[in-house]
């Protein structure tokens, strides 16, 4: 979405995909994939800078695969583009299947993170003892 050109991304779906946003919401097919992208993008008060950390693919079968990105969204109000109002951190997780012969995006889930980090395969937990202490010494 760095580009916000909407009918690139499009195409990738397949017809039945779904997709769930970071608060949540679910969006059942591609016709409403496409309707929330483009009400991301066609906001006449909002705007955001999108920046995507490393995409890292699990190839599952030769027909199925697990892609996994960061990216973060830095929104600020078009009358004032350097003012940043929110900054949201996700990690997409997205479920990739090859249809007569093309691959095509068929689960996306949008979760929200703590911060952003660049590369997933980087970003994890050194100490699980640290990671956990607060839970643990109640």
């Amino acid at each position: 979405m760095k580009k916000k050109d909407i009918p690139a991304v499009m195409v990738q779906f397949s017809d039945d995909a779904t997709f769930i946003n970071g608060e949540g919401y679910y969006c059942a097919n591609k016709a409403e994939i496409e309707e929330f992208h483009k009400g991301l993008t066609q906001n006449d008060s909002l705007g955001y800078y999108y920046t995507v950390g490393h995409i890292h693919v699990r190839i599952l079968d030769n027909n199925n695969a697990l892609v996994y990105y960061p990216n973060r969204m830095d929104w600020f109000k078009i009358s004032n583009p350097k003012d940043t109002i929110e900054k949201e951190t996700r990690l997409l997780t997205l479920t990739a299947q090859k249809r007569n012969n093309q691959w095509q995006w068929i689960a996306i889930t949008n979760q929200q993170t703590l911060e952003y980090f660049g590369d997933l395969t980087k970003h994890k937990i050194n100490d699980l003892n640290e990671y956990f202490k607060d839970s643990t010494s109640k």
